[in-house]
């Protein structure tokens, strides 16, 4: 297993995780126009900033629920914004849910959204061209023929598909070079984490730009291989199947599985991620798990090879001082502290907040 140091790139416990690195919903509605999915709103502000700065400015191709979300993030940070569909109307339509949407109406954020209906004006002068039209493989092939055929050369290109190889989308546009993925989760104004989709033949310099311009918005960008599902669907539709499977099953009613996700490892999850959880936990244990799951359950819950080879080097994780992550000298105690104080205060917010259903 290769073995790295730091933090993974993006990761949101970066700052306040002790230990160190070895080794959305998506919408089918094409309705009538680009637009993928229905209403939107709210943002992560990019007031006192620093660093890394948004681009000139961005075209956004689909006026949907992820297209004016998005685009109202890069209006938020005060980047022009030209938000197109396949007509005006449906781009003004886009525009109007980014109103709606935000406190007291903004002006100042609905006034850098410029509504076209026309792929050749939405892109005239952009520095980054994003396409969110709906997961149909053919609409966007038809969409990114335009975007290569229009799109200032010096222009990245980004797709928000959450399914696709990024691969087909750069072949129709003629670009690869510029191409790359960029998977936002729904809402985009609210959600945190972006995936930059890096494919091989795109520039290691624009995959370096977008994950500037991503952090300057308040964003947390991670980067991954062009590869089916990408890393979030990856896992979010694993534990989907999984839960129909357990309903299919009778192993519990669908109240009570979701009400079981959100009550234990999805409550840990807004704060670690599943590498973190497991070398906490003891990756021996986990393996034992699994093992266990795999001659009940089937093959689905095979040990990975990785797995296998931490445990069999004695790297069990924290307990041990090294797993997933390397956990030197007081880094186990000072994270189990950071875990509990993290996990009250969020226990502590959604029964104050009255969601403890």
């Amino acid at each position: 297993m290769t073995r790295q140091t730091g933090a993974p790139q993006g990761n949101p416990a970066a700052n306040r995780n002790p230990g160190t690195t070895p080794g959305g919903g998506t919408s089918h509605d094409v309705g009538a126009g680009w637009s993928a999915g229905a209403e939107a709103a709210g943002d992560a502000g990019t007031a006192g900033r620093t660093g890394p700065v948004p681009p000139r400015s961005v075209a956004v191709i689909g006026a949907g629920t992820m297209g004016h979300g998005i685009a109202r993030v890069f209006a938020a940070g005060g980047v022009p914004v030209r938000l197109a569909d396949r007509t005006v109307e449906l781009a003004r339509a886009g525009r109007d849910a980014i109103a709606a949407s935000l406190p007291e109406r903004d002006a100042t954020v609905v006034d850098l959204v410029t509504p076209v209906g026309d792929i050749a004006e939405a892109v005239t002068g952009a520095a980054l061209v994003i396409e969110a039209v709906p997961e149909d493989l053919a609409l966007k092939q038809v969409v990114w023929q335009a975007i290569g055929a229009h799109a200032p050369r010096d222009a990245t290109l980004a797709s928000n598909t959450s399914s696709y190889d990024i691969g087909l989308l750069a072949t129709a546009a003629g670009a690869p070079a510029r191409v790359l993925g960029m998977h936002w989760y729904n809402p985009a104004y609210l959600v945190p984490c972006v995936e930059v989709v890096r494919t091989a033949a795109v520039e290691p310099g624009r995959v370096e730009a977008v994950l500037g311009w991503l952090t300057a918005l308040g964003k947390r960008p991670a980067v991954t291989a062009n590869t089916a599902g990408f890393v979030g669907n990856r896992l979010q539709f694993a534990m989907v199947a999984e839960a129909f499977r357990c309903l299919a099953e009778g192993v519990a009613t669908a109240r009570d599985i979701d009400a079981i996700v959100r009550g234990s490892f999805g409550f840990r999850l807004g704060d670690y991620g599943p590498f973190e959880i497991a070398d906490l936990a003891g990756l021996d244990v986990y393996r034992a798990i699994l093992d266990y799951l795999a001659e009940h359950l089937g093959e689905r819950f095979a040990t990975p090879p990785n797995l296998v080879e931490l445990t069999a080097a004695g790297r069990y994780g924290a307990k041990s001082g090294g797993g997933v992550y390397e956990w030197p000298g007081e880094t186990a105690r000072r994270a189990r502290a950071d875990r509990d104080r993290r996990l009250a205060a969020r226990l502590n917010s959604i029964d104050a907040g009255g969601q403890n259903r």
